[in-house]
């Protein structure tokens, strides 16, 4: 048990301070999104990772929490229209 906790531990070491992942390698052109309280603007990956997706600008008013899901369900539409072309 012992053992298995300190390579746990030894692992997550590793993964935080020498694997960093240059975003922006993956980015999209912002992606514009219309929704009845304004326009979100997006900030979309490749369509295999919609994990990132995000809002990077929102209509006043709204939380950048909402803005990030309708980024994120965007990618997943893109994603979905992707893999039927």
């Amino acid at each position: 048990m012992h053992r298995t906790s300190l390579t746990v531990g030894m692992m997550s070491i590793l993964v935080l301070t020498g694997c960093t992942i240059d975003r922006s390698a993956y980015e999209t052109a912002p992606v514009f999104v219309t929704r009845p309280e304004g326009i979100v603007t997006c900030q979309l990956y490749t369509t295999n990772i919609v994990a990132w997706d995000r809002a990077i600008k929102v209509p006043e008013g709204m939380l950048i929490t909402t803005g990030d899901s309708i980024c994120h369900n965007e990618g997943l539409r893109r994603r979905a229209i992707a893999a039927h072309t």
